[in-house]
């Protein structure tokens, strides 16, 4: 059967598995996206970049983003209820990076066929374990990850999209309206127009 396997069902069958052995984790799957579930609607986000390969290889960059929810609604300009609960989308992480494939080629790369799928899914879920439990679960409590945006001498994972911008999501829903309000207008002040009109409305 493994032999007829086109990509996507190689990607399938390692994302199947990842979410069976990671159980335990919360790790579950959605479409073909792994997600784990945080506090407040934050969450990690694991997916497949595809990249061009023969018939019936699958290869690709495997990448996971930590998402919190402000920070996800900003980005996508709508309100936090607009975003909560919703699929996850390309840009709506605070934090992301990518996670190598051991031994891959060209360096990083995750390649499987159905010759080596036996092999591959070992690794990846192994890959996939570590990653999570030494990485980004530490991260996924906001006052966890606060902590870590605030520490400048704190080595984070992968890319922050915006660090200052990253402080402030980790905080915003534990702040006053009152407060709110003050912030959009220094925000206006200092010529951020755009994340001050957000301030003002997504919380309504």
């Amino acid at each position: 059967m493994t032999r007829s396997l086109k990509a996507p069902a190689l990607v399938g069958a390692l994302l199947d598995a990842a979410t069976g052995e990671q159980a335990d984790l919360g790790v579950r799957r959605e479409g073909t996206v792994l997600t784990v579930d945080g506090e407040r609607g934050d969450r990690l986000a694991v997916y497949t970049e595809r990249r061009a390969a023969p018939a019936g290889t699958a290869s690709f960059h495997l990448a996971v983003a930590l998402c919190v929810l402000p920070y996800t609604a900003w980005t996508r300009r709508v309100p936090l209820s607009a975003a909560r609960g919703t699929r996850y989308r390309e840009g709506d992480g605070l934090i992301w990076d990518r996670i190598a494939a051991p031994n891959g080629w060209p360096p990083g790369i995750w390649e499987v066929t159905a010759a080596t799928l036996e092999q591959r899914t070992g690794e990846f879920v192994a890959t996939l374990r570590a990653a999570l439990q030494d990485t980004w679960l530490p991260l996924l409590p906001r006052a966890a990850l606060h902590a870590a945006l605030r520490d400048r001498d704190a080595k984070l994972p992968g890319r922050p999209a915006d660090r200052r911008t990253g402080e402030l999501m980790c905080i915003i829903e534990d702040t006053a309206p009152a407060d709110r309000d003050r912030l959009a207008t220094f925000l206006e002040g200092r010529g951020d127009a755009e994340l001050a009109a957000w301030v003002r409305t997504a919380f309504g």
